[in-house]
């Protein structure tokens, strides 16, 4: 799963759903962004395709309890709040010089000014 669950307000509900389905001893993969701010900014409240919609905050601890608790181990709970933002510099500039001198379609311009912003 990936960044599913901030825009699900019954977060402990649909982990219980997700993992009862998956097959005992089997891996699962959560990658999710976690906020409790009290006012969002335009980065947390957009999903992955740029349009925005509900977040409904949460920590990650009760995430975790939840996923212990259905007897699923956790082999890592890794917190990149630190390093996700020079993460995402570095590939902006990978992507700005790979891009540098093209033409681009009107589309992508306007993809990329989009993400830009957020």
């Amino acid at each position: 799963m990936r960044e599913a669950l901030i825009d699900i307000e019954d977060k402990d509900a649909f982990l219980e759903t997700v993992l009862k389905a998956i097959k005992p001893g089997k891996p699962v993969v959560i990658t999710e962004m976690f906020t409790t701010a009290a006012e969002l900014g335009p980065l947390a409240a957009a999903k992955l395709d740029g349009v925005f919609g509900d977040v409904y905050p949460t920590e990650a601890v009760p995430i975790v309890a939840k996923i212990e608790e259905m007897d699923f181990e956790i082999r890592v709970n890794a917190d990149e709040t630190e390093e996700y933002p020079a993460k995402a510099r570095l590939a902006w500039s990978g992507l700005a010089e790979r891009i540098a001198g093209e033409e681009l379609d009107e589309g992508l311009s306007a993809a990329l000014l989009r993400e830009t912003k957020l």
